[in-house]
């Protein structure tokens, strides 16, 4: 691996993050396709849709109200029993009952499903700016379909009544972000040879261990100034969780370049740091390790961005 590959490879990831969407519309319906997952924004029944999850918040006693009614008593006393014997807990699954589909979720974050429906949480009478809820469910399930390529069926349904709701989901489905990644100022080759000899010694575990070659190329994008402790310092997980530790406290990092580019902000001269790294990994998008030997920066790519 050298240089030209990584300019191409870098490349050819920032710029597979920006293509254009396909649209489809109709007075009642907008559908927008982003990677292989699709969005749709239509007028109708959240109780009625025929995917395999319908999403809830326990805030919106109508909404569970609609749910409960719509897929019978099962289900509600299921929910009832799931809540009381975990009052905490983040996800609560149901039977379907009379829904159609195959798993009702309420109050949920979900994943690897193929078709779900989100009604316009927090938009009611809770007193939240409209434009903003609607901009960040948006651009949230815009990025995780671009970043995981996964084809997910993503649908938001709004009430028949609420024209000026829908018009706005519409707007923001329809939005293209601006992604035009104008310069690779420089690309530097990192030689430290007290980490590369530790990151080789426990490569040689890992393949003893697992009797296979688990390394791969992956991206880490971060601040300047952590750019500059890492080049030094390699990574050190006693530094992670300033960017959040949904998978623990580890060092996080991922195939997927337009979305370490989120981690990498521009410093006064909109120059930003991204890292072309060695890993020893056992995943498929996100990646974490749990020690600090486990990963090897070797380039470090500095580039500009719109």
């Amino acid at each position: 691996m050298n240089r030209t590959d990584i300019f191409d490879g870098f490349k050819q990831q920032i710029h597979a993050s920006a293509k254009s969407h396909i649209v489809s519309q109709s007075a009642n319906i907008t559908s927008v396709l982003v990677g292989r997952g699709n969005i749709i924004v239509e007028k109708g029944d959240i109780t009625k849709q025929t995917v395999d999850i319908i999403v809830g918040s326990s805030s919106s006693t109508a909404l569970l109200e609609g749910i409960f009614r719509a897929a019978g008593s099962a289900v509600r006393t299921e929910y009832m029993n799931e809540q009381k014997n975990d009052p905490n807990a983040v996800l609560i699954s149901t039977i379907p009952g009379s829904l159609s589909l195959s798993t009702v979720i309420v109050h949920v974050i979900s994943y690897r499903f193929t078709s779900i429906a989100f009604p316009a949480i927090g938009c009611g009478k809770h007193g939240c700016s409209v434009d903003v809820v609607v901009k960040t469910m948006v651009k949230e399930i815009k990025n995780q379909l671009t970043l995981r390529n996964y084809p997910l069926t993503v649908k938001f349904v709004i009430e028949a009544s609420q024209q000026g709701l829908y018009d706005e989901f519409c707007r923001q489905v329809l939005k293209k972000e601006n992604r035009n990644y104008t310069k690779i100022v420089r690309i530097e080759r990192i030689q430290n040879e007290q980490w590369y000899l530790q990151y080789f010694a426990h490569s040689e575990g890992f393949k003893k261990r697992l009797h296979q070659n688990t390394e791969k190329i992956l991206y880490h994008g971060c601040p300047e100034i952590a750019a500059n402790s890492i080049i030094k310092k390699c990574f050190d997980r006693n530094f992670s969780g300033v960017n959040g530790t949904a998978y623990g406290n580890g060092v996080y990092f991922s195939s997927n370049a337009s979305y370490s580019h989120t981690y990498a902000p521009p410093n006064t001269k909109g120059k930003r740091c991204m890292f072309v790294v060695r890993v020893l990994v056992d995943g498929q998008h996100i990646f974490v390790t749990y020690h600090d030997a486990q990963a090897y920066a070797e380039y470090l790519i500095i580039y500009k961005a719109n």
